[in-house]
C-alpha cells in the first residue's frame, strides 16, 4: 500500500525491482544517483510524477514498465544510456526528448506507449527492434542520417499514421514499408491498403 516515500540524500544505489508493483504516485531520486537499476518501477499502475537528479547516467532496462498513467518525464541531459523497454506500455506517456548523449534506443523501447511524437537527434546511430511498435498515437517518425543501424518492426500499422521518413544510408522506404538495402530485407510495414504489393 506504498504511495508515497521520501528517498534519503544520502542513497547512491538501489536494487533490482526496488518498487516493482507498489502503488506509488511520486518519486523522487536524490542527486548523486547515477544509476537507475532494472525494473526499478515496473507495473506502479499510479506512478503520475518521476523527478530525476542531473547526475543520472544510465536507466536500465524496464525501469519504468507498464506505469500506465506516468504522463511525462524529464530526462536530465546527464543521461548516456537508455536500456531496453525502459517506457513500455506507458500508455499515458506523450513526448518524450531524447537526452543528447544518448546514441541508441534499445529493443521495444517505446512498446504500445502512448507517444505522440518524438525527435531522434543526430547523435543516434542505432535504432533496436520494436522501438515503437504499437504507438498508436504516433504521426510519424524521421529517421536522421548519423543512424547506421535499424533492426526489424521499428513501427507498426495504425489509423492517422503519416509514415517513415528515413535518411539513413543503406535504406529505403517504399510502398509504406522500410527496405534494409544491404540485406534486402523488409523491417517494417505501416501500410492499410488491402491487396499489398511487397517492394
Amino acid at each position: 500500500k506504498l504511495r508515497k516515500i521520501h528517498l534519503p540524500s544520502t542513497l547512491r544505489k538501489m536494487e533490482v525491482n526496488t518498487f516493482i508493483r507498489c502503488p506509488l504516485e511520486k518519486i523522487e531520486l536524490p542527486e548523486g544517483i547515477t544509476e537507475i537499476p532494472d525494473y526499478m518501477c515496473e507495473s506502479c499502475e499510479d506512478l503520475k510524477n518521476v523527478v530525476l537528479p542531473s547526475t543520472i547516467k544510465r536507466i536500465n532496462h524496464g525501469a519504468f514498465n507498464c506505469c500506465i498513467k506516468l504522463p511525462s518525464i524529464d530526462l536530465p541531459d546527464s543521461i548516456e544510456t537508455i536500456d531496453c523497454s525502459v517506457f513500455r506500455y506507458c500508455e499515458s506517456l506523450k513526448g518524450v526528448t531524447l537526452p543528447p548523449k544518448i546514441t541508441f534506443l534499445g529493443d521495444e523501447l517505446f512498446y504500445f506507449s502512448g507517444i505522440e511524437s518524438i525527435e531522434i537527434h543526430k547523435n543516434i546511430t542505432e535504432i533496436g527492434q520494436q522501438v515503437f511498435c504499437g504507438c498508436n498515437n504516433l504521426k510519424r517518425l524521421v529517421i536522421p542520417e548519423s543512424v547506421i543501424s535499424i533492426k526489424d518492426g521499428i513501427v507498426s500499422a495504425h489509423d492517422g499514421f503519416e509514415g517513415v521518413t528515413c535518411y539513413a544510408k543503406g535504406y529505403h522506404v517504399e510502398n509504406e514499408a522500410l527496405i534494409d538495402d544491404e540485406h534486402q530485407e523488409l523491417l517494417c510495414c505501416w501500410t492499410q491498403q488491402k491487396n499489398y504489393i511487397v517492394p
